[in-house]
This record gives structure tokens, C-alpha cells and sequence, in this order.
């Protein structure tokens, strides 16, 4: 968000965040949720009768004031108190869809690297008590009471480690060699499974780096056309006005077939964002077929998302 280095004396000057090129200014673990127990015993003692986050809104608007409309992000997982809802701009969840941590585990012969102990991306499923449904739960309240405020996941990933063709003869057997690979099936399930409740998503690349670039981020799908998702028996949707997303509940292969009321008239035909094609057959059958996310490394197979994308015929002009 900011030019790295920069370092202003004294409080903001006139102008500062043009001079700094920045966007906006995070807060990581903004409020008082997080604090660890002996920061909050020390601000205690230090402002006794003043709460640390009404201070800390207190200070949010002295930035807003500043910066004007450049923009606030806050990273609380929505469980902010509502008072910090009326000055940021953003709030952020973590690992609500996928995450680096809680995978499948393998042992691995990778590239250059030799053996490695790996983990898969962890997919979190829509259903259940552990699910996204209800792991959001909290959150999409929160935003419903502030709906200025926008919503954002940022999901962590592993590289995605597919053989390479190659092997090694290892004990008297062949054992396939690994590579790392941009986890797409991650990314775009963190994607569709946010679109679905009007938010945005991000891959993080943190603890995959050079592996959370995509352009389904920045894929303008218009207006939705429902007030939320729908739940079928083997997937949830959202229609937008240029396209449709949806998550498979389960890791089989599913075909989907959705809504005409749904569709736009005179539609051209339907683009698989992630296939990077034409979904084929479609004006005839209107109709998808979707199958699971699979990691060879440990040959396990996950929910998937999907965007599509309704292609409009070419003006005669």
C-alpha cells in the first residue's frame, strides 16, 4: 500500500499521502480482539476508564481526516466493534476458504530440491461445522450491518506439485520427480466460493511464492442478479449479470445445468474462465460439467470452483 521506505518526521503534512504515492494505509489486527494479555493489562494502567478501542476509532478518524478518501483496510476477521465500520473501507478474513497449513501430507522427490516432505493446499468445504457457511457466518453479519464496508478473503496456498514426466530409480523402483505449479484449482475456489456471498478474494503467495498470480482477481462480472447464492444438491451459485460462479459440495464430478430465467437472452455461448475456453456444447445442452480438484501429490481429489463467463455476439457495426 505505501512506497517502501518512506517515513514521515512529524504528523502528516498537507497532501502527505500524494507525496508518498500511497493508496491507502492496513492495519493488521487492528483493535483490540488480538492484543496479547500484558499489552492490554499496560494499556490499562496507562488510560484507566478509556477503552483501547475507542481510542483506536478516535485515532482512525484523525487519519480519515488526513488522508480523506484514500483508503482504510482493517484486518480483523470482522470482529470489530461497529464503531470502526463507520471509517474503514475494507475489513479482511483469513484461510476461510484455503490455507497452506491443514493439508494432506507427502514425501515428495522435487525438483532440484530432492525429497521433501509437502502439504496439500486445505480446502475448507461448504458444508458442515467446519465449513465456509458457517466458518463465515460471523462475518458476512458483520457486513451485512455495514455494507459500505467491503468484504475480502485473502486465502493462503500451497504450489501446486505435479510430476514432472520424469522419475528416479529409488529401491529398486521408479519414482516420479515433482514440480511446483501456480495452484489454479486454489485460487479459483477461494474466488467463485467468495463471489458467492458478494465479496472479493485473494491468493496469497506467501508460503508459495511466485504462485498467487491470477486474472480471474480482476474479472468484472457486473451486478448480481439474486439477492444471494442458491444451494442445489451438488453445487451453490450466484448469477451475476455477465456470468455465473459456483463451488461443487463435494469432490465428484458434477454436471450442472442452470436457471434459463437466469441467463441473458441472445447469448453467443459460455466461457470457462478457468479451462481458458469455450464451455462446449452449450447452446444446445446449457449445461457444465465441473470435476474435482485433483494433487497428484497425494492423489487426492477436492471441492471445485468455477467462473463462467457469457459470451455476447459480436455488433454488426
Amino acid at each position: 500500500m505505501t512506497r517502501s521506505g518512506y517515513a514521515p518526521a512529524a504528523g502528516p503534512p498537507q497532501g502527505f499521502s500524494e507525496q508518498a504515492q500511497y493508496d491507502g494505509v492496513f492495519f493488521d489486527y487492528i483493535g483490540s480482539w488480538a492484543l496479547p494479555a500484558e499489552i492490554t493489562t499496560i494499556w490499562q494502567q496507562k488510560h484507566p476508564g478509556t477503552s483501547y478501542d475507542n481510542a483506536g476509532i478516535a485515532f482512525l478518524k484523525e487519519l480519515r481526516a488526513a488522508i480523506g478518501s484514500k483508503r482504510i483496510f482493517g484486518n480483523q476477521a470482522y470482529r470489530l466493534p461497529p464503531g470502526y465500520y463507520s471509517v474503514i473501507d475494507y475489513d479482511a478474513t483469513e484461510s476461510l476458504a484455503t490455507s497452506f497449513v491443514w493439508g494432506r501430507e507427502a514425501k515428495l522427490l522435487m525438483e532440484g530440491c530432492g525429497e521433501q516432505k509437502v502439504l496439500d493446499t486445505f480446502y475448507r468445504p461448504w458444508d458442515g461445522p467446519e465449513g465456509y457457511k458457517e466458518a463465515a457466518r460471523e462475518r458476512l453479519t458483520m457486513a451485512a450491518a455495514s455494507p459500505r464496508v467491503r468484504l475480502c478473503d485473502i486465502n493462503y496456498l500451497q504450489p501446486w506439485r505435479v510430476p514432472t514426466g520424469e522419475t528416479v530409480e529409488v529401491g529398486g523402483r521408479r519414482v516420479p520427480i515433482f514440480t511446483e505449479r501456480t495452484d489454479r484449482p486454489a485460487i479459483f475456489y477461494g474466488c467463485a466460493i467468495t463471489k458467492l456471498v458478494g465479496g472479493y478474494a485473494f491468493a496469497s503467495d506467501w508460503y508459495a511464492e511466485g504462485h498467487g498470480e491470477e486474472d480471474v482477481y480482476f474479472l468484472d462480472l457486473g451486478e448480481p442478479l439474486e439477492p444471494q447464492y442458491v444451494e442445489k444438491p451438488d453445487v451453490v451459485v450466484r448469477y451475476y449479470e455477465n456470468g455465473f460462479v459456483l463451488v461443487t459440495r463435494s469432490s465428484n464430478r458434477v454436471v450442472f445445468q442452470p436457471e434459463a430465467r437466469c441467463l441473458p437472452a441472445g447469448a453467443a455461448g459460455l466461457w470457462d474462465v478457468y479451462e481458458g475456453t469455450r464451455v462446449p456444447g452449450w447452446m444446445s445442452r446449457r449445461a457444465v460439467t465441473i470435476f474435482p480438484a485433483y494433487y497428484p501429490s497425494t492423489q487426492s481429489y477436492y471441492p471445485s470452483g468455477r467462473v463462467y463467463v457469457y459470451l455476447r455476439p459480436i455488433s454488426a457495426e
